[in-house]
């Protein structure tokens, strides 16, 4: 952002952010922005925290430490380079989904039960839960990766979760809520899609953990242009709170199996194997930047 952040993403924020109420610098290339809070419930003041690139900047929020990644995202959902990409990686949401399973079945047990993924793709986690015995569905914006899930059997809809009347035993965003621009608006609808005994599943990444400590701005989590909202346990706790959730559990994890099975094949890998071994250990310490959570609702 050089000298004069306000040159960049001032412009920015007036224009396409009518909730922004000031702009400010503190310091050189520091960047102060006031806006609603989606933990805080209020107008907070978010300081800039990191500088990810002349475009892009994590802000804190002075009341309760949430990140935001700032300017928002404005993409395209039903982009064809998104729908080819979701192509392409269709095994790799598979891996995440045995992962995503496993966390679940140790918290509410291996009984198969109702299930809805949020965010679902092309439905790699929908077919792996079908699999083993669930009622599984999906639902998500894109048309084109609703239509490819369809086209292998999967139980898929196109579009959000207010067009669903069902109730699901389990409501699933992996990898879905740090997009989310108003997580509160979905945690509202998400209360009456859940049964009476239901839980609410999220898996998400966290920037207080070792990882986010030790890359820093080139943490892959930061992923500026599309995520928006970054958790803390302190955070998503208080989020969860606040919109009539108790959570049952919340954990810091390493993505079981990480790294994935092909990144062994790339050269060097060695090289990395003191850092693979410091993030496992992490894991074992709920120091990993995987927030898994389970929560009910009050």
């Amino acid at each position: 952002m050089g000298s004069h952040p306000e040159g960049l993403l001032g412009d920015v924020l007036a224009r396409r952010n009518p909730a922004v109420t000031r702009v400010q610098t503190r310091g050189p290339a520091r960047l102060e922005v006031t806006i609603r809070c989606c933990i805080c419930a209020n107008e907070r003041t978010f300081q800039q925290l990191l500088r990810l690139s002349e475009s892009h900047v994590v802000l804190r929020c002075g009341g309760c430490g949430v990140e935001r990644l700032w300017p928002p995202a404005h993409r395209q959902d039903d982009s064809t380079e998104a729908y080819r990409w979701r192509m392409v990686e269709e095994a790799r949401w598979r891996w995440f989904a045995e992962d995503t399973y496993r966390f679940l079945v140790a918290c509410v047990g291996e009984a198969p039960r109702s299930f809805l993924d949020v965010g679902c793709s092309t439905g790699a986690t929908v077919g792996y839960f079908a699999e083993r015995g669930w009622t599984a569905r999906g639902v998500d914006r894109d048309r084109r990766a609703v239509e490819y899930g369809r086209s292998l059997g999967r139980h898929l809809t196109c579009g959000t979760l207010e067009s669903l009347d069902e109730q699901f035993d389990v409501v699933l965003l992996s990898h879905v809520f740090e997009h989310l621009l108003d997580p509160v608006l979905f945690l509202d609808a998400a209360r009456p899609r859940l049964s009476p005994q239901g839980y609410l599943a999220l898996v998400t990444p966290t920037y207080r953990s070792l990882p986010g400590w030790w890359y820093g701005t080139r943490w892959n989590g930061w992923d500026p242009g599309e995520h928006e909202w970054i958790y803390s346990r302190h955070t998503i706790q208080r989020l969860l709170s606040r919109t009539g959730f108790v959570p049952v559990t919340i954990r810091q994890r390493v993505h079981r199996g990480w790294p994935e099975p092909r990144w062994w094949s790339k050269a060097f890998w060695w090289k990395r194997a003191p850092l693979i071994a410091a993030m496992r250990l992490a894991g074992l310490a709920g120091m990993a930047d995987g927030l898994y959570v389970l929560a009910r609702q009050r």
